[in-house]
């Protein structure tokens, strides 16, 4: 998704949630994972996703606000793991550009 489409969006959301943190699931992928789809123009496969949602679960707990998070998580597994982090509730937006 675009990333003005993200910005848009973290906008909105801060007027209904003042004070909320903005993190960008992209920026928690490896560096392996992060050359993959750049240089070898590769998807990643749910092998690759294990450190990156790791990570993201980590961000999540660390937070001393609320969160938005800009996050593919194509698959209910995916979901499923933010999920289970267990320090906040999670509302999922699914966005649909036409």
């Amino acid at each position: 998704v675009c990333v003005c489409v993200y910005v848009c969006v973290y906008i909105h959301l801060c007027v209904w949630v003042p004070f909320t943190q903005f993190l960008d699931a992209d920026d928690f992928h490896s560096e392996e994972a992060v050359v993959k789809m750049r240089d070898h123009h590769q998807g990643l496969q749910d092998e690759d996703r294990v450190l990156w949602l790791q990570r993201l679960c980590d961000a999540l707990h660390r937070a001393s606000r609320p969160v938005v998070l800009a996050c593919s998580a194509l698959r209910r597994s995916h979901r499923q793991v933010l999920q289970q982090q267990g320090q906040r509730p999670l509302l999922f937006l699914h966005l649909v550009i036409r």
